[in-house]
This record gives C-alpha cells, structure tokens and sequence, in this order.
C-alpha cells in the first residue's frame, strides 16, 4: 500500500459521531480513500442530501459520510441481537452506495465494540476483513460497570476482527485481563492539531483548564477542592471547566457554597474552535480524572503549549510521560501544590511552543498514519 492509495477503500464507522474518530478518519486518508458510515440518527439529518431509500450523505469536514439510521429497540441484553442485526442492515445499504458510487469497499474500520455490535456480521456478509480500534474506559474502569452482555459483545467484536488497535498500553492491558490480550496493537489517538496553538495573549492573571464530562469518573469535585487550595495562594486565579454531564448542576452548587463561583466559569460543551481559544490564553491544563484509556483533552493540551499537571490516570500519562507534565497523587493538597510550582515556572512563549512540537511530534496525522498504514497493508494484503 503506497501513501495515498486510493484504491484501497475503508469504511469507516462512526466518523462525526465524536471528534477523535473524526481524526481518525482524516489520518487514514493520508494512505487510503475514507467513506464514513453511521448507523446512527444524526442530529439534524432530515435537512441533509437524501442519496436512497433511508440513506444520507454529509460531506462537512472534508470527509463523506454514509448516514444509514439503523432501527434500535430498548437497549439491553434482550434486544442486544436484534438491534445488531438492524445495524447488519444498515450497514448492507451503505456499502451498495458506496460500491455503486465510490468503488468496492476493502476494508472495515470500527471504532467502540459497544457501538459495532452488527459489523462482525456485516463484514462476513460482504466479504471484507474488517480493523477494530477499541477506546473503552470499561475496560479499565471499574468491573461493576462492565455488564455480561457488554463482554459478549466485546468478545465478539474482538475475535472476529482481522486486526485490533488499543490507544493505550493501559487498555491493552484491561483487555488483557478479560481475556482478549492477544495480539492486541496499541496505537494512540490522532489529535487533529489544525486548531491548536499556542499564543502569546495569555490572561493577565493565573488560568486553569480542565476538559472532560461531567461525570463521576473524571472527578471534578476534587479538582474544585484542589483549586480551593491554589486560590488561597493566588486570589485572582480562575478556573474554566468545559464539558457537560450528569453532575454540572452538583458541582455548580459545590463551587458556590465553597466561595468559587466567582472565580470558576462551568462552559459547558466548546467548539473545538472555542477550546483551542481559551486553552490558548490558559496557563495551566489540571487532569483529575481516574481513570484514562487516551486522554484527549491532554494532547490538545499540549498542542496548545500548556504545561499538564494530572492524577496517575493511565492512557498518555502512562504512555509517553514528558518534562511538561506533572503527575500527582490523587489528593487535592499535592494537586493544588503541582499547579502553584508550575504557575510559578512561568513558562515563556518559547517554552510553550517547545510543548507544542513535542506534542505534533507523536500526535500528528502523519506520525499515526505511519504506524496504522502497516496494520492495513497486511489486512488488505490478507483479503485479497
């Protein structure tokens, strides 16, 4: 397979469903022609080009997608095989599309066994080898979140792939201990870098960001404790949280009756636009979350030349530890300590670009592409 080979044609899965399959998507394309395919009712899709009976097409961000709604009943164990067939379906009227306009597909790419559970039997009905990427915190979170019908279908979605990519030594290794660890490829996410970049129009006082949901496992409550900490130092420090979930509402409440409503501002969901923005004029990114499989929000960090400071959360704190990152203890007194000596460092634009090259370096379209063309030079190769 040479660089750009367009007669190699992919199917990929869930492209625009979240940003680092997106990515994904666009760092395949360096080596092979990408269709996206969702199964999936996208938001907004009535207004989008009707292509055939039940069929969509988007073509925004440089990429064509497939959009084939597939039926779902109510999740759970019960309906589980239904609504894989459903998706078996979908997938049959995306692929005759793209046969009759793009050319016979070769390869599958799936992305989260949660959300593949009809490609194994799409992929043997049409006679391709099919690529999985697995990105399931599951799998390194807690057991109680791993349900007996969630395991079958990762088991499945696993053994049936030609080829399985984890994003990090940490899944491989929660995989491993389900059983599914061999040959298991650990390769991280792409970062589309396009946006990031570090600026020298910083706020003129100390700024904290932080990205991630809303939720129990990323542990924003104890990254308000830690801040709670930094400001006692520094009383015009500020806080920017972006993302929603299921706690907003709660931690809205904790920053108020703890005094820091004044100085944290809960965003809400970003553009990808808009969080390069405020990441750039940030001094610091603060990870407190448990537990990673990647850690995206980290990478765009860095891309944006902020020093990290996290909890031991696994995935590229593990992976590729570097200068620009301070690893904690899950306390809020140590993480509170790890901002303030980094705030005190006062990294010069220099310093931050540096950050950023580090990061472009093992992050980039390219750099990725080069690990993942191999993986589908031998799938393609074994197909034919």
């Amino acid at each position: 397979m040479t660089t750009n080979d367009t007669s190699v044609i992919c199917m990929m899965m869930g492209v625009g469903s979240r940003t680092f399959i997106t990515d994904w998507a666009k760092a395949v394309s360096s080596f092979a022609h990408v269709i996206g395919v969702r199964t999936d009712r996208v938001p907004g899709m009535d207004d989008l080009p009707v292509i055939g009976r039940r069929l969509y097409t988007d073509d925004s961000d440089g990429l064509t997608v497939v959009i084939a709604p597939s039926r779902k009943l109510r999740p759970g164990r019960v309906f589980a095989p239904i609504n894989h067939m459903f998706q078996t379906q979908a997938i049959m009227r995306a692929s005759r599309w793209i046969k009759e306009n793009k050319g016979d597909p070769n390869v599958i790419h799936s992305h989260f066994a949660a959300a593949s559970g009809g490609v194994p039997a799409a992929a043997r009905r049409l006679g391709l080898p099919y690529i999985h990427t697995e990105h399931t915190s599951n799998a390194v979170w807690k057991a109680g979140s791993r349900t007996p019908a969630w395991v079958r279908n990762l088991v499945k979605v696993i053994r049936r792939a030609e080829a399985v990519i984890v994003v990090s030594e940490d899944l491989r290794q929660g995989m491993e201990h389900l059983g599914l660890g061999e040959d298991l490829i650990v390769v991280g996410n792409p970062v589309d870098g396009a946006e990031f970049a570090p600026s020298p129009d910083q706020t003129d006082q100390p700024q904290l960001v932080n990205v991630g949901s809303l939720i129990p496992r990323k542990r924003v409550g104890l990254l308000l404790e830690a801040f709670a900490g930094v400001a006692q130092v520094k009383p015009t420090a500020t806080l920017v949280v972006i993302g929603e979930g299921s706690q907003a509402e709660d931690l809205k409440k904790t920053a108020e009756q703890t005094g820091l409503a004044d100085h944290v501002s809960f965003m809400g969901k970003l553009s990808r636009s808009e969080l390069a923005k405020i990441m750039a004029e940030s001094h610091v990114y603060v990870h407190t979350s448990e537990a990673e499989t990647f850690g995206v929000s980290i990478v765009e960090a860095q891309l944006a030349g902020l020093p990290v400071v996290t909890t031991n959360c696994g995935g590229v704190v593990g992976d590729h530890p570097n200068p620009h990152m301070t690893v904690v203890g899950d306390d809020p007194n140590l993480i509170a300590s790890g901002v303030l000596d980094v705030l005190d460092q006062a990294h010069t634009h220099d310093d931050r670009r540096q950050i950023a090259r580090s990061a472009r370096s093992l992050w980039s379209f390219q750099g990725v592409a080069a690990d993942v063309e191999a993986i589908y030079a031998r799938t393609v190769r074994r197909s034919r």
